[in-house]
């Protein structure tokens, strides 16, 4: 009988283990570049790199994390599982992501720096648009393979 109010808390769960996996990832991808631009700066003061590793990575999470809830959403209401498309979403959502983000600490400069920053925006939000959605993908193909994982409902 308490198992069937047991599935909010099962989309609950999948939407924020993977965004927090993401954030993981996404930080330790960050971290050792910000560092790097640090340690070879000339100038300026120089910020801790988590921190700024954090305030790139947590906008990208955040449009993501809102994709992943509107699909959830979607998985919940019709009782069916995304499947495969959870990658197509991740690579979407993550790309869409990397390039807003470009465009808000970058502008339209597509110039040598500027295309090599577009780009590594661009890559960022597809790996953190992949690891997010396809552990999602993952999670949902766990919950929707027949024998629910937390129990019989």
């Amino acid at each position: 009988m308490m198992i069937k109010y047991l599935d909010p808390l099962r989309k609950i769960f999948q939407l924020v283990f993977p965004s927090l996996v993401s954030s993981l990832v996404g930080g330790a991808v960050v971290t050792p570049v910000i560092a790097w631009m640090n340690y070879t700066a000339q100038d300026g003061p120089l910020f801790p790199p988590p921190l700024v590793a954090f305030f790139v990575v947590m906008p990208l999470i955040m449009v993501l994390f809102i994709v992943q809830a509107g699909a959830l959403f979607y998985e919940w209401t019709t009782k069916r599982s995304l499947g495969t498309a959870w990658i197509g979403l991740g690579l979407g959502a993550g790309g869409g992501s990397g390039c807003l983000l470009a465009i808000l600490l970058m502008g339209p400069a597509l110039d040598g720096k500027g295309l090599l920053s577009w780009l590594a925006f661009l890559g960022l939000g597809l790996l953190l648009g992949l690891t997010g959605c396809g552990l999602q993908g993952i999670i949902s193909w766990l919950f929707f393979r027949g024998k629910p994982s937390i129990g019989p409902d």
